[in-house]
């Protein structure tokens, strides 16, 4: 009885077909995989957006009678004092008390600088922001997505009045209009 066996041709198109659908499968893959920058800054963009939202919705960090009367204003309406365990934010002044008041509220890693408008903290997901301290408003309020590998920096605006956005025509806005979209 004589075995019979694959012949070259015949592997060679087994392989072929196998290629292609391999081919086919990555190219679909590489389209559900999000972007881990894209995906960082809207972490971040939403994380500022609930603390914004918290520190106007607190009556023990907003004047609510003044926020009543008025449009909000972070640059005239003081925050009341809050107990942080961060030791920069021990005096706590109009323009650092957004910074104290995030920097209690999440989670960080290593020191905090409330006092500058330089980098003022990271969070225990790689994210440093900085201008979230110091300055007047409107403040441009920078994240590094990617730590201290190269690029990964990008902007988010905050007006006096609690407004969100990120810069007009950049790659930001970009990422939120897309963030619901899976191509």
């Amino acid at each position: 009885m004589k075995k019979k066996a694959f012949t070259l041709a015949e592997a060679l198109i087994a392989l072929m077909i196998i290629g292609v659908i391999v081919a086919l499968l990555l190219r679909t893959l590489n389209r559900v995989t999000p972007n881990k920058e894209k995906v960082m800054y809207l972490k971040a963009y939403h994380t500022l957006e609930q603390v914004v939202s918290d520190v106007i919705n607190d009556p023990s960090k907003y004047d609510q009678e003044v926020g009543a009367t008025q449009s909000a204003d972070f640059s005239q309406i003081p925050l009341t004092l809050w107990g942080t365990s961060t030791a920069d934010c021990a005096s706590v002044t109009q323009t650092n008390a957004l910074c104290c008041f995030m920097a209690d509220k999440i989670n960080t890693v290593g020191t905090v600088n409330c006092n500058s408008s330089n980098e003022n903290f990271t969070t225990t997901n790689g994210i440093v922001w900085s201008g979230v301290g110091g300055g007047a408003y409107p403040k441009t309020i920078t994240v590094d997505v990617n730590g201290s590998e190269e690029g990964g920096t990008y902007e988010i605006k905050l007006e006096k009045d609690g407004k969100i956005y990120p810069p007009t025509g950049g790659e930001e806005e970009a990422f939120l209009q897309s963030q619901t979209k899976i191509r």
